[in-house]
């Protein structure tokens, strides 16, 4: 839906953002573009950051290839390439009409023309083109009398909606021109809303979003349909029980609903809302449904159980029962959430702008042995790669590592005291530990000449009141924390 041109223009800019600093050869490698390419897009980006935001050389390349973000722009950076992103995504008129489609329940032919300002020959081809887009994800644009609404799979409509309209806009600008921000922020329950300072004003943002995405398909008699499927009906119902949260409907906010229509609309938020808007969910009430899903002779409960037994060798024995929990409802949900859109779940996942890779690109022992462990408790390759990726994350956050440091400091007798002080109120003293054993340590801090050691980083500090040096040493620190993680990754074997 999104041309290439742009897909590509947009894949560098938020590839350069995310680095301090990188060069023409890394972005072409990663994101497979050749050199000169990679120039002329970035060329292009600044071309662009001047037209519509008058800032002159925002990505900055010099002769050998080094690239950057010009370091007047470091601290709005992101700022500034997300609201980019959605002024070059507004000349876009596939994806203006795209945003009157996901916003209003129907439209007439004469309103999206004059919106558009386009022909209808013009309509006629670009709804060809999104009905071809639309179909991988089981719904289509229907003109009837001249009317066009979206009809399908209203679950999909839904996610697509909220999914698209969220990663375009976050919270720069409010998309829906026929329902006010006001009138949503005072139809969203009060229960919610107490909350509310909490959280970013992009998460509330997509909070609103969500809301009226719901209002414009349920007030319009849009309604999602009880899956056919009587084991994710009785997840649903396990979900619902642990904590109800959707108050929207229990308080008639919509409107008034048949009771039959009420529940299932019902179960569906309950069960999404943990999967799109985790973070309303309180962390205690994720940890008991956890344990309800390890105890319940559900068979999407028996594969969570499956599936963490079999993977047993990566799960560390310090693993706490509450973090097992979590795996449960993690894994669980992921399931069901999968056996509810199937393969579709791909195409969700390429809406994003730039793109979700997960670990996509993760080539190591600990993914292998992940993949090897679901091969034969999974029923797609998308599936297994789905879930690999988060297998791959929940375990990969239970890992720690230990740096040892030696402290040969001899020009100032208090200084080794400082140092070993101030670390410790730095960093975690299991994992960043002081040693007096030189052949143990992956870290010397030092004041005087020390020889280069392979197994070793030396690093020289003049002054203990250096605060430049100072950052420096925590860098080098967390740089070495995450090497030795990383090399335990390589080193794990069924």
């Amino acid at each position: 839906m999104i041309p290439d041109y742009l897909r590509k223009e947009l894949s560098v800019l938020f590839f350069i953002i995310n680095k301090e600093q990188t060069t023409t050869i890394e972005i072409s490698h990663e994101l497979e573009l050749t050199k000169r390419t990679v120039r002329e897009t970035i060329s292009t980006i600044n071309t662009h950051f001047e037209e519509h935001q008058k800032i002159k050389n925002f990505i900055v390349i010099n002769k050998s290839g080094s690239v950057q973000i010009q370091s007047t722009f470091e601290l709005t950076a992101l700022d500034s390439a997300y609201n980019l992103k959605l002024q070059l995504l507004k000349k876009n008129t596939l994806f203006n009409y795209s945003i009157l489609l996901l916003t209003r329940t129907s439209l007439d032919q004469t309103e999206v023309t004059e919106e558009l300002f386009i022909s209808i020959s013009y309509l006629n081809k670009l709804t060809h083109t999104l009905n071809k887009f639309f179909t991988t994800f089981n719904f289509t644009i229907s003109v009837v009398k001249g009317q066009y609404s979206l009809t399908g799979n209203e679950m999909n409509i839904r996610l697509f909606s909220y999914l698209f309209l969220q990663d375009s806009f976050q919270d720069i600008e409010w998309p829906f021109n026929n329902i006010s921000l006001e009138s949503i922020r005072e139809n969203v329950p009060e229960e919610i809303l107490i909350d509310s300072h909490k959280r970013s004003n992009t998460k509330n943002r997509s909070l609103y979003i969500l809301y009226a995405i719901l209002q414009t398909r349920v007030q319009n008699q849009n309604y999602v349909v009880q899956p056919t499927n009587k084991l994710i009906q009785a997840l649903f119902k396990m979900v619902k029980e642990n904590l109800d949260i959707a108050l929207i409907f229990q308080q008639d906010r919509l409107g008034f609903l048949e009771k039959k229509v009420k529940n299932t609309e019902i179960d569906y938020f309950n069960f999404l809302s943990r999967i799109f808007i985790s973070d309303i969910i309180p962390k205690t009430d994720k940890i008991n449904l956890g344990r309800i899903f390890a105890k319940e002779n559900h068979p999407y409960c028996i594969l969570s159980i499956d599936i963490l037994k079999t993977s047993s060798v990566l799960v560390k024995d310090q693993t706490s029962e509450d973090d097992y929990c979590l795996f449960h409802y993690y894994i669980t949900l992921f399931n069901t959430f999968y056996f509810l859109v199937g393969d579709t779940l791909d195409s969700f996942t390429s809406l994003f702008i730039p793109p979700l890779s997960y670990h996509s690109h993760v080539q190591n022992d600990y993914m292998s042995t992940i993949k090897a462990i679901l091969a034969s408790l999974t029923i797609t390759e998308n599936h297994k790669k789905f879930l690999s990726n988060l297998l791959y994350t929940l375990y990969t956050s239970e890992m720690t590592s230990e740096v040892m440091i030696y402290l040969q400091i001899s020009k100032d007798f208090t200084a080794s005291f400082f140092i070993e002080n101030r670390l410790s109120n730095l960093f975690n003293s299991e994992q960043i530990m002081i040693t007096d054993n030189y052949s143990l340590s992956d870290v010397v801090i030092t004041d005087t000449l020390e020889r280069t050691a392979s197994n070793k980083k030396i690093f020289y500090l003049d002054s203990i009141d250096n605060e430049n040096r100072w950052k420096e040493l925590l860098f080098l620190i967390q740089n070495t924390y995450l090497d030795k993680q990383n090399t335990q990754k390589e080193r794990i074997h069924l």
